[in-house]
C-alpha cells in the first residue's frame, strides 16, 4: 500500500510541476496548485483508519479553523492537532487514538491565526532533501468561513523558512509552526 502511495505521490508531483512552477528555498521544493481534488489524492489514502476518516469528517463541518495532522514513523495511528473558531477565539485540541485533549490557545497563537487565516485558494506540497524520513507525512488543511482556503502536505520534515515574494506561502507557514509547537 506505501509503494503505491509513493508512485501515486510522484506521478502527482509531476503533474503539479508541469501546471506550476518551483519555487526552491534552501533544499526544498515547493509546488503550488489550484486543483484541489488532484491534491487530495496526495494524502486521502495515506492513513487508512478510522479515526483519520473521522477527523477530516469532523473538520468539514467547522467553520473556520485549522487541522494538522502528523503521520510519524513507527506510530499506527496520525497525531492530529486542530484549531477550532469559537467567536473572536481560537480553541485549540490535541487528539490521538485515545482521547482528545482542549487547551486555551495562548493569545499571542490565536492572534497570529486570526491574522494569517486569510489566505488565496491554493495548495502547497513541499519537499525538503534534508532530513526526509519516507515514512513520516504531514498535512494540514486550513478553513475560513466554511471554505477550504489552503492545504499544505509535506513528506519528511517540515520548513518554516519564508519565501521571499509569496505573501500566502509565508502567512501558511507561521501558522503551521504555531500548530506544531502546540502539537506537543
Amino acid at each position: 500500500m506505501k509503494k503505491l502511495n509513493i508512485i501515486l505521490l510522484l506521478i502527482l508531483l509531476m503533474s503539479c510541476k508541469s501546471q506550476k512552477s518551483n519555487d526552491k528555498i534552501t533544499n526544498c521544493n515547493i509546488t503550488e496548485t489550484k486543483d484541489f481534488i488532484a491534491f487530495d489524492s496526495l494524502f486521502m489514502n495515506i492513513d487508512t483508519t478510522k479515526l483519520y476518516k473521522n477527523k477530516l469528517k469532523e473538520f468539514e463541518n467547522i467553520e473556520s479553523g485549522v487541522l494538522l495532522c502528523q503521520f510519524l514513523p513507527n506510530k499506527k495511528y496520525g497525531k492530529f492537532t486542530s484549531v477550532k473558531k469559537n467567536g473572536h477565539n481560537f480553541i485549540f485540541y490535541n487528539s490521538s487514538s485515545s482521547e482528545t485533549i482542549e487547551k486555551k490557545l495562548k493569545e499571542t497563537d490565536n492572534k497570529l491565526i486570526a491574522e494569517n487565516i486569510d489566505l488565496n485558494r491554493i495548495c502547497y506540497f513541499e519537499q525538503c532533501d534534508e532530513n526526509i524520513f519516507n515514512d513520516t507525512f504531514y498535512l494540514m488543511i486550513i478553513k475560513k468561513d466554511n471554505e477550504i482556503v489552503a492545504k499544505y502536505f509535506s513528506q519528511g520534515t517540515l520548513s518554516y523558512k519564508e519565501v521571499e515574494g509569496n505573501i500566502n506561502l509565508n502567512k501558511l507557514k507561521s501558522i503551521l509552526k504555531v500548530m506544531y509547537k502546540n502539537s506537543f
